[in-house]
């Protein structure tokens, strides 16, 4: 049988903290004495797959759970840094014990969590310097004071940082960067949901495999046709990518009444499977379907004469309601997610959560109203760019925008698209 080993402890002044961390354990009870502080710590067990079990006493008195230590009063808080210090130092010597046990690779291991608007980028070291770097302010942007809020619930902001290098003191290097935030809850709780994700990342060595196929398909469909579009939209998420289909080919064997000319041409050649009328729309969705390796196939035939709008916004909603309902009820998939990709001058980062809580916040710099036309030209009409040369095959940047909105909103998820470098070039955002 192995050892019990005891409570991790701490002291600080008037406050003893104890803390006994499983690693892939049960939930366990946490009171700090402040209860804002007991649900950001829970978050470790919901995204980090730990058993949290921490504690506080003042003097002789072990504070209950969901007591705060004051009785919520936010006057009379003297106790208020002890207390933080106190369960910071011995959650990360609780922690320490957790990562001696497993064979942790060397080096910072980094992940993005989005809550909302807002969202952190957090960055752990096990076998780095035992220090920590907190730039979460403002923690709020509804307070004119400087910093932001000073209270969320009776706990402290300010205290932030001195809790992390309580913690970090114990277990090594710890960063959290706010990238974005504008809500003082958010803030705080991405920050903790951040630190939980990458810490068991670096726990595990590496991110974990992807999930075993469901045992149902993951399949959608959608035809819609209205006086502006008629667009037919497929998303099979456990098929290949492809770029095109082959005569014939699997993708291309349609169901259902609709027999367009789009689908009679499907069985005697080969069929992209982008074809929007909006080129650089369709070289968007081919990156996207390419880098999730998913089997994605969307036709639509818009009112292009008019403008890009109806085409880009219903295909984006389409295939937006298809990823939805592909995805199902969610059950055993990998939540939260983040890449990078650079090409050139730019660096976009992307963070997404399948949260079924719509939000878009995107900081995108698109210079050119129609993309991959120069309109930095010295007459009024832009010189035509290699993608489209007439009003209608020319993507505008608002409608690039409007369609990551309309696509996240109608998958039901939270897309954040940070454009973390920029040369500024012309033509960049292409």
């Amino acid at each position: 049988m192995a050892q019990q080993l005891e409570p991790s402890t701490a002291t600080v002044g008037d406050a003893t903290a104890e803390c006994d961390v499983r690693d892939l354990g049960k939930k366990g009870a946490i009171a700090t004495g402040v209860p804002f502080l007991d649900h950001m710590v829970d978050q470790l067990q919901s995204h980090g797959q730990l058993g949290v079990t921490l504690r506080c006493r003042l003097g002789d008195r072990w504070v209950e759970p969901k007591r705060d230590y004051a009785t919520g009063a936010l006057r009379d808080r003297r106790h208020d840094a002890d207390v933080v210090r106190a369960c910071g130092q011995a959650l990360g010597k609780a922690l320490a014990r957790v990562a001696a046990a497993r064979t942790v690779r060397g080096g910072p291991t980094r992940f993005c969590c989005p809550l909302d608007e807002a969202y952190t980028l957090a960055t752990v070291d096990l076998t780095g310097p035992k220090t920590s770097d907190v730039k979460l302010e403002p923690y709020g942007i509804a307070s004119s004071r400087k910093g932001g809020r000073r209270w969320v619930g009776t706990y402290r902001t300010a205290l932030t940082p001195k809790f992390w290098a309580a913690v970090s003191s114990g277990l090594g290097s710890v960063s959290l960067e706010r990238r974005r935030g504008d809500n003082a809850h958010h803030v705080l709780e991405s920050s903790f949901k951040a630190f939980a994700r990458c810490l068991r990342v670096a726990l595990d060595g590496g991110p974990p495999p992807p999930p075993p196929k469901a045992d149902t398909p993951r399949r959608a469909a959608r035809t819609r046709a209205t006086k502006e579009t008629t667009i037919e939209v497929r998303v099979d998420l456990d098929a290949p990518y492809a770029k095109a289909d082959a005569p014939g080919g699997p993708m291309a064997a349609w169901t259902g009444d609709a027999q367009t000319p789009t689908m009679l041409k499907a069985s005697i050649k080969e069929t992209p499977r982008l074809q929007t009328g909006l080129p650089l729309l369709d070289t968007v969705l081919d990156g996207f379907a390419k880098a999730a390796n998913v089997a994605i196939v969307v036709r639509c035939v818009g009112d292009l004469h008019i403008d890009d709008h109806h085409s880009a916004e219903d295909v984006a909603i389409s295939l937006g309601q298809c990823l939805g309902e592909a995805l199902g009820d969610k059950a055993g998939l990998r939540r939260m997610a983040w890449a990078e990709r650079s090409i050139d001058g730019a660096t976009v980062r992307a963070v997404l959560d399948l949260s079924n809580r719509p939000h878009v916040h995107s900081n995108l710099n698109l210079d050119e109203e129609y993309l991959g036309w120069d309109d930095r030209a010295t007459n009024d009409a832009p010189d035509p760019g290699p993608i489209g040369d007439a009003v209608g095959e020319a993507l505008t940047c608002e409608m690039l925008a409007h369609a990551f909105e309309s696509l996240a909103v109608e998958a039901r998820c939270t897309l954040h698209l940070d454009a973390t470098r920029d040369s500024g070039a012309p033509g960049h955002t292409l």
